[in-house]
């Protein structure tokens, strides 16, 4: 399977411009702990996490009005839509991350978590049979001797 069939689609993003600010309310409302920094071309520039605003901007004492250009991880690691789901999973695992952004011709196209393709692999799997299990006797009270 490749990996345009399995990413979601549109990623979200904020031009290099925007204001730290402006990226932590743009989290807020789609509910991700990463944003996409794009130019005009929608070409992928790099990428700030919900941790990065807390230890580059919050615990550096920056301002609000911060450019995220100043704090975000520049050429992060990427797969392409054709890649095959593998090449995601290496990704991951390289950069210790949860989600990895897809490009197509260098331009951002979609953003693939580990919870996408988790979601992938069990399909098709049978529901697990779950076990009945008794729950032990209480222990009797502990008594001195």
């Amino acid at each position: 399977m490749r990996i345009g069939d399995a990413m979601r689609e549109p990623a979200v993003t904020v031009p290099e411009t925007a204001s730290v600010q402006d990226t932590a309310l743009r989290m807020k409302h789609s509910g991700t702990r990463v944003v996409f920094i794009v130019d005009n071309d929608t070409c992928l520039l790099g990428t700030v996490t919900d941790r990065d605003l807390a230890v580059r901007v919050l615990a550096a004492g920056l301002p609000a009005q911060v450019r995220v250009k100043a704090v975000m991880t520049r050429r992060p690691a990427a797969v392409d839509a054709d890649d095959d789901l593998m090449a995601a999973y290496r990704a991951m695992h390289a950069g210790r991350a949860q989600w990895i952004p897809v490009v197509s011709e260098g331009r951002l196209v979609g953003v693939v978590t580990f919870d996408d393709l988790f979601r992938i692999s069990t399909r098709g799997l049978a529901e697990p049979q779950r076990a009945v299990v008794e729950a032990p006797a209480p222990l009797a009270p502990f008594r001195a001797a």
